[in-house]
């Protein structure tokens, strides 16, 4: 009985040792990358993702994700230095800063969560095809420790709020026509 015991601690030892390996091996960025076809001009796209107040009626962070959520919009009213902050119990607290936005080609920002604790930078680069713009969303940061771990389910978690987010600005834009 005591060589099974022993037994079975030294595996469950290597089991750590092998899972907390793996945890330093993984890599600590990640890439999330989404993007759709529109029938609108890049300046009219880009109108839209530049002002963070439009972002409720099209993205999926908006009241119905967090009804008990506060939204406050700040800085510059568009562009660079545009800013939208909240805090809810669904959503947490963050903030989004747009920076490097390039008229009508690219919308840049940071997304900070928890006072410093995440943080995410985003872009949507916005092109012209045939018959409208191709509106790619991406985002890239980097985790780290026990956090790295779900490093593997955020193109899932994120690429399906992009999706979601992108056919919403898509059938605004539409509207419109």
């Amino acid at each position: 009985m005591k060589k099974l015991l022993l037994g079975c601690g030294a595996l469950l030892l290597l089991l750590l040792i092998a899972a907390g390996a793996g945890v330093l091996l993984m890599p600590n960025d990640y890439l999330v990358e989404r993007e759709l076809d529109m029938q609108a001009s890049p300046e009219v796209v880009y109108a839209a993702v530049s002002d963070l107040s439009s972002w409720p009626e099209w993205s999926v962070w908006n009241d119905e994700m967090d009804p008990d959520a506060t939204w406050e919009f700040g800085g510059a009213a568009t562009g660079n230095g545009a800013t939208w902050t909240w805090a809810g119990p669904e959503l947490g607290r963050g903030k989004i800063t747009l920076r490097d936005c390039i008229p009508p080609s690219q919308v840049s920002y940071y997304l900070v969560m928890e006072d410093g604790a995440q943080i995410m930078r985003g872009t949507f680069l916005i092109s012209a095809v045939e018959g409208g713009v191709r509106v790619r969303w991406s985002a890239a940061g980097e985790l780290s420790g026990p956090w790295k771990l779900i490093i593997p389910l955020l193109d899932g978690m994120i690429g399906g709020m992009f999706e979601e987010g992108l056919q919403g600005l898509k059938a605004r834009l539409e509207a419109d026509l």
